[in-house]
């Protein structure tokens, strides 16, 4: 696997409603075809729990990445937390990994496992 350097920008690491729709807009402009569908969510008091897919069409620059025109799907889990019905703070855990390598940033998975048995 070879693959030109690619210079990466840092991702989202800002705060409050701002910071949030920049944010998106990178997601929109790297796949502007971006679908986020809600798979399950869970709320405890001030906690609620998604569980979400992404899919789209990687057309755009995204955090540096040139467009490669692959599809993309990712899995991820978002937990909110809820103050005087407003979203005070979130976290999100999703598959940045097969994204990365979705967009063949990244050699997938049975390749990384061959080059490292490869090397013992």
């Amino acid at each position: 696997f070879a693959a030109e350097p690619i210079a990466y920008q840092s991702l989202w690491q800002g705060t409050g409603p701002e910071s949030m729709k920049h944010h998106i807009q990178e997601w929109l402009a790297g796949l502007p075809d971006l679908k986020m569908n809600t798979i399950a969510t869970m709320a405890q008091d001030n906690q609620v729990w998604s569980r979400w897919e992404m899919t789209g069409t990687h057309n755009g620059v995204l955090y540096g990445i040139p467009p490669t025109g692959q599809p993309i799907k990712a899995l991820g889990v978002t937990l909110f937390e809820i103050e005087d019905n407003k979203i005070r703070s979130l976290k999100t855990l999703f598959d940045g990994l097969g994204l990365m390598q979705q967009l063949e940033v990244l050699p997938d998975a049975a390749t990384l496992i061959a080059n490292h048995l490869n090397r013992a």
